[in-house]
């Protein structure tokens, strides 16, 4: 489940940070620096939801902080359906791409995130002089890295860090890494949303059978109690808890 991915992911980023700290160049004042940073950043990848962060809450934190992790201008999160893709969430300078605005993805620079056969990361310092210098969207997005997201085992879409102008240097492996782990989390996130709105919609029908019915959890108390059983039992949501 959610629990044993986590465990998983928190194991890869474990890994990763091992291997910023036998990073071989630097001296131990800035390899200390380095290694701090990172660590802070996947803590705060990784760190527990509270009751209180709303799906796009947790989404637009976590592209912002992989915005600020690899330097572009703008952070993207997208859902791919055929050949269009929908942007879902954004953060920075995305005026213009617009939340819940559709493209054909022939159009965007996420297809090239797709058109792989490892459908691993991948990215540009310079889009104008790579692969992609003549796809029409490396004229707004010089500087890019895009990696897939899955929920539940299947393609769901990318995320993708962007900028208008090009980096004077190629993305290295920890930012690669960094940017795996956040479309990992991102997908986790994306799976459990969808089981709580499973679970509303599934008491949406209970609350509009006629009959009693009623939810404890492995202690005894309450977690659902529909209308029917008010009026037979005289308790409702009140006892939700208890």
């Amino acid at each position: 489940g959610d629990l044993s991915r986590l465990t998983q992911a928190t194991s890869a980023a474990t890994a990763a940070l091992d291997r910023l700290i036998q990073n071989n160049g630097a001296d131990e004042d800035e390899q200390q620096r380095t290694v701090e940073f990172d660590a802070d950043s996947l803590d705060q990848v990784y760190q527990p939801k509270t009751t209180t962060d709303s799906h796009e809450t947790i989404v637009t934190q976590l592209l912002s902080l992989g915005q600020d992790y690899v330097g572009l201008d703008t952070g993207i999160l997208t859902k791919v359906e055929n050949s269009t893709i929908e942007i879902e969430y954004t953060v920075g300078s995305t005026t213009e791409r617009e939340k819940e605005t559709t493209y054909d993805i022939s159009d965007q620079l996420c297809e090239a995130t797709l058109n792989q056969d490892l459908l691993e990361s991948i990215s540009f310092a310079d889009a104008s002089v790579e692969d992609y210098g003549t796809h029409p969207a490396s004229e707004n997005s010089v500087a890019y890295i895009g990696v897939p997201v899955f929920v539940d085992g299947e393609l769901y879409g990318t995320i993708n860090f962007t900028s208008s102008e090009p980096r004077s240097e190629t993305f290295d492996r920890d930012e690669h890494e960094f940017a795996n782990l956040l479309a990992q989390r991102i997908g986790i996130e994306i799976e459990h949303q969808n089981q709580l709105l499973d679970v509303e919609r599934y008491e949406t029908i209970l609350q509009a059978v006629d009959d009693p019915v009623y939810a404890l959890d492995a202690n005894g108390k309450f977690t659902f109690v529909n209308d029917a059983a008010e009026r037979e039992f005289g308790y409702g949501e009140d006892v939700i808890g208890v």
